[in-house]
């Protein structure tokens, strides 16, 4: 009697208001003479405190055990372990949205077709280089007057985090092509041992390796970090006014090791989010 009552209330076609919170199965049993209606209704626990601290606790063993594998790794066979960082870095786009993807295919592309030419290569990425550098600088003057305006960030600050990628593999782009044994080729007297231009047109600067360099072609490698290194002969050098341009900046290369750390860090995470899935 009971089951006959459920089913005519099952089949009750008064409105009521249902809530599609939790996942719902309906099935209709016709072993009997009235079909009956029933509602299947999976409720799934909300997780414990505890739930995310153990999961917290594990995220953090992993990232302690990647850096640990990182030291031995870069201490042992310096040059593979650079050659993967590089590798991982460039791929991050992958996990982003179509449009970021689409910006670094074309940077790619340009990096692929100006590999050998060193000259080329270190000229446009150093004038990249300053440009995302005061692209930065206006995404952060707009996303404090969006702040304080009431004003969407998300597109300064999208912009904002797109160049620092950009800058940050421009970077180690750098970085990597330094320490590589290259052929070093004749260059004309008169220009410039960077970007393998005329000298005359444009202020001049010579290092202690006797290297002469237009001065904003060296302000560019400047910023990059690498003062202490003649961009075409690789020779150790000390320049006063490089290490001035280098001070001026201090501040923004800390921000690139710290979002070249955070970019590691997030592949960390992702690939053990989705192993333990």
């Amino acid at each position: 009697m009971d089951i006959n009552n459920k089913g005519i209330n099952s089949l009750d076609s008064s409105p009521k208001e249902i809530s599609s919170f939790y996942p719902r199965i309906f099935t209709i049993d016709t072993s009997g003479k009235i079909p009956v209606i029933r509602e299947t209704v999976f409720i799934e626990r909300e997780p414990s405190s505890f739930f995310f601290i153990a999961y917290l606790f594990q995220i953090l063993v992993v990232i302690i055990m990647v850096q640990l594998v990182y030291f031995i790794w870069n201490k042992v066979h310096p040059k593979s372990c650079k050659v993967t960082m590089l590798t991982l870095l460039t791929i991050f786009p992958l996990f982003l949205s179509k449009y970021v993807i689409f910006i670094w295919l074309i940077y790619l592309f340009f990096i692929f077709f100006n590999f050998k030419n060193r000259f080329t290569l270190f000229f446009y990425l150093c004038n990249l280089f300053n440009l995302l550098y005061l692209t930065i600088l206006t995404s952060q003057i707009f996303l404090v007057f969006c702040f304080f305006a009431n004003f969407s960030i998300f597109l300064p600050f999208l912009i904002f985090l797109i160049s620092i990628y950009f800058a940050v593999l421009s970077r180690e782009i750098v970085y990597f092509l330094k320490d590589q044994k290259f052929v070093i080729t004749k260059i004309v007297e008169d220009n410039c041992a960077l970007c393998n231009k005329l000298l005359k047109s444009d202020k001049v600067m010579s290092l202690s390796c006797k290297c002469t360099f237009h001065v904003k072609c060296l302000k560019g490698w400047s910023r990059l970090g690498n003062k202490d290194f003649c961009p075409f002969c690789n020779g150790k050098v000390v320049s006063q006014v490089m290490s001035v341009w280098d001070k001026q900046i201090e501040g923004f290369l800390s921000l690139l090791d710290y979002a070249k750390g955070g970019i590691y860090l997030l592949f960390v995470i992702v690939l053990f989010c989705r192993f333990k899935e």
